[in-house]
């Protein structure tokens, strides 16, 4: 059984690229192909379909931002491969931005995707994006807002638990040990490295499936909103 990852050559796409390698391959995946394209180069993807071709693999994940660059790679495999094929694709946030859905259309139907939840489920949650709304006119952006509006809330209560805005070091320190509840989820830090811990009920990451145009919560199990669904290029 064997993967194929696609990934932008930025370290926010190679590095957890990297990382699913590793765990795939703990799994018993091989990887007989890797591709990495530049950023602007995402536009002509057959010669990449000619070696998922020869390469047949079980799972085909995109690690990109760009939603043109998704787009094309779904327009460019359905033609290349009208009779189907027998394979996952799973594509790491990009699905998330409003413009791939807008410009895939059905051609997103059946991808598989991750990232911070779109919808928390919460009332704070909730009244933050409605305060959003009200006060610019346009609606809630990206599932990353919560995280950006945490983290200032988050350095705040350390300014104030410290004392002072200008130690750096130990308004750091304090946030290494902060165990902060926000409306993106709750922030408790690895001493190790300082990443947040992930959760259902910490930071959670939500997985979809776009399914009739629009994503439907697979996991965890406060975020699940219907059943996964065989994507239509199976053969």
């Amino acid at each position: 059984t064997c993967a194929l990852p696609i990934f932008l050559d930025h370290p926010a796409f190679s590095v957890p690229a990297e990382r699913f390698e590793e765990l795939a391959k703990k799994a018993g995946y091989t990887f007989p192909v890797k591709e990495t394209y530049q950023i602007g180069f995402g536009k002509e993807w057959r010669p990449i379909l000619s070696k998922i071709e020869a390469a047949n693999p079980s799972y085909i994940t995109i690690w990109s931002i760009f939603p043109d660059d998704g787009f094309q790679f779904m327009s460019q495999f359905r033609e290349y491969f009208d009779e189907g094929l027998n394979t996952q694709i799973f594509m790491n946030y990009l699905p998330a931005i409003p413009e791939f859905l807008q410009i895939a259309g059905d051609l997103g139907d059946g991808i598989i995707w991750n990232s911070t939840p779109l919808d928390m489920g919460t009332k704070a949650s909730a009244d933050l994006v409605k305060r959003w709304n009200k006060k610019f006119g346009k609606p809630w952006y990206s599932p990353f807002g919560l995280s950006a509006y945490d983290i200032v809330h988050l350095w705040a209560a350390a300014v104030k638990k410290a004392g002072c805005a200008d130690c750096y070091a130990k308004v750091n320190k304090t946030i290494a040990k902060s165990e902060y509840k926000g409306v993106g989820g709750t922030y408790i830090f690895n001493q190790k490295d300082l990443t947040g811990q992930e959760g259902e009920w910490l930071l959670p990451v939500a997985w979809y499936q776009i399914q009739n145009g629009k994503h439907v919560g697979m996991a965890p199990k406060r975020f699940v909103t219907g059943q996964y669904q065989n994507p239509n290029w199976l053969k």
